[in-house]
């Protein structure tokens, strides 16, 4: 039977215990659960195993985990304690259902505490047995998507450690020769202080996180749409292997790293904080997509940026003196760029599939956690 009640009927909360920094081990027995999950080892345990934890403190606070082994938990998380009989792993599926996050105080330090979790209003299944056969079902679609993450980190090693191996010249079918990013091509500026002449035109925005979250530009940017007259925006007509490039982040290791169009587009703007780079030298559109991503140039990037604080940046002279090596041989640059784009591929099918398990459970959460479907468990 479902019935509504407040967290603070099914639950008590208390802080887990300090612990010191000297304690706090990269290698041991027992793991320490902080306010973002296990962040270290410690000799010592105070919570036995099958512990539902609460993140308390921290952007995270709010997530959930149940201990498989004893742990210690710090005094940034929350033990949980039931007042009644329920399944550890329905409750934790509640909760995550709920999103304790949402109602965390999110002032400079995020905080979530008891007396916020005791008033939150939930769903709540008394049945131990259709409790059983939730967890079942959610914990099956669970299973399927931690796998697939294993998979896609796997896969993303082998592709970072052959795209340095590849890029770097360690295997070689013909001549490579030593060039200045300047010699085979120009950087034509950043965006500029400049708007789009028709006043309410549509049109898309490619930006930082575009750059930092893709490899490379595919169709579905579409969804980045923005008011041509709310910025200042550069108006390009974008050639498709056009590179775009960060010259300028937070950190060092964000200058540099780019991402290519792979479609020609009238109706793109890309931000001031962008600059883009055309080849001037015939090579291999995949190839020259990857080779900016070519860690001795990142490594340049990041060497000999300018600034320090909140912000650094690298001038587009600085990145025309950058020196790579290439392969002469057009085909073997269309072989590299074949391999790389045919791997890089099969991860972003894969993130594809991921997101759609998510949405699956996402779906299934709603359906079996608020009572829109009963399930039989005879």
């Amino acid at each position: 039977m479902l019935n509504k009640v407040k967290l603070g009927k099914l639950i008590k909360v208390h802080s887990g215990d300090g612990i010191s920094v000297e304690k706090l081990l990269d290698y041991g027995k027992y793991p320490v659960y902080g306010g973002n999950g296990i962040n270290g080892y410690n000799s010592d345990y105070n919570v036995p195993s099958d512990t539902l934890i609460i993140g308390r403190v921290g952007e995270k606070c709010g997530n959930t985990n149940i201990t498989s082994v004893d742990s210690w938990v710090s005094d940034n998380a929350l033990v949980v304690k039931p007042l009644v009989e329920y399944n550890n792993h329905y409750l934790k599926y509640l909760l995550e259902y709920i999103d304790l996050n949402s109602f965390a105080n999110k002032n400079a330090q995020p905080v979530i505490s008891g007396k916020i979790i005791y008033d939150i209003d939930v769903e709540y299944e008394q049945d131990i047995k259709c409790q059983q056969r939730i967890v079942t079902l959610l914990s099956d679609v669970d299973n399927l998507i931690e796998n697939l993450q294993i998979l896609i980190d796997k896969k993303n090693k082998i592709f970072e450690s052959s795209k340095q191996r590849l890029l770097n010249g360690t295997k070689r079918y013909g001549k490579w020769k030593s060039v200045k990013i300047g010699d085979i091509g120009v950087f034509d500026g950043n965006g500029v202080d400049k708007k789009i002449n028709e006043k309410e035109k549509k049109v898309r925005l490619l930006n930082y996180m575009d750059i930092m979250h893709n490899n490379f530009i595919y169709d579905d940017m579409s969804k980045h749409f923005v008011t041509a007259s709310e910025e200042k925006y550069n108006k390009c007509v974008v050639k498709k292997g056009d590179i775009f490039l960060t010259p300028s982040s937070e950190t060092r290791e964000d200058i540099g790293v780019s991402a290519v169009a792979l479609e020609d587009s009238d109706d793109l703007v890309y931000s001031y904080h962008i600059v883009r780079f055309r080849p001037t030298i015939g090579m291999d559109m995949k190839f020259r997509a990857y080779l900016f991503q070519n860690q001795k140039f990142l490594n340049q990037a990041s060497k000999y940026c300018e600034g320090s604080g909140k912000r650094y940046v690298c001038s587009n002279k600085k990145f025309s003196s950058f020196e790579l090596e290439i392969p002469l041989d057009i085909n073997e640059q269309a072989e590299i760029g074949n391999v790389l784009y045919d791997m890089e591929s099969e991860i972003k099918m894969l993130k594809d599939k991921l997101s759609k398990y998510k949405r699956i459970k996402d779906g299934m959460m709603e359906d079996l956690l608020t009572g829109k479907v009963r399930l039989s468990y005879e």
